[in-house]
């Protein structure tokens, strides 16, 4: 497979949340991102699908939640839902807090500056999940 196949394949495996350091050649990336594991990380629950993030941004939520983020995986029993749900709200508010809102806008995200998915983005769809499992009354699960 050629240099320019392999990054090639490798922008399109990562969409959007690859960015070549300034003063690195494309080979020299393409060899890079070819040594560097993308972990995934998949929180489960029967109240609701599969929510698949990144290990880097799942560990921060899990740290967030009060998890240790170096556990592989764990669960929220269906006592600690409602516990973890006002925390991760807390963390939510205090994200889209540090946004300018402007009058009659939504709040400017770090995604408006080229800086990325902000936490809050990251974080409404597993808010979502525990809330959902807080009302059918399941855990959720993750890395198992």
């Amino acid at each position: 497979m050629s240099v320019r196949q392999r990054t090639q394949l490798a922008w399109r495996s990562l969409g959007s949340v690859a960015h070549r350091p300034a003063g690195l050649s494309c080979a020299h990336w393409a060899a890079t991102l070819e040594r560097t594991p993308i972990m995934l990380i998949t929180f489960k629950s029967a109240a609701s699908g599969d929510l698949i993030t990144f290990e880097k941004n799942a560990r921060q939520m899990l740290e967030v939640l009060g998890k240790d983020r170096d556990d592989g995986q764990g669960i929220f029993t269906v006592e600690q839902l409602p516990a973890a749900i006002d925390c991760l709200r807390r963390a939510i508010a205090d994200d889209v807090a540090t946004y300018t809102v402007k009058a009659g806008a939504a709040p400017q995200s770090m995604a408006d500056e080229g800086e990325g998915v902000s936490f809050h983005q990251r974080a409404v769809p597993l808010l979502d999940m525990l809330e959902r499992a807080a009302a059918d009354g399941v855990p959720v699960t993750w890395g198992v």
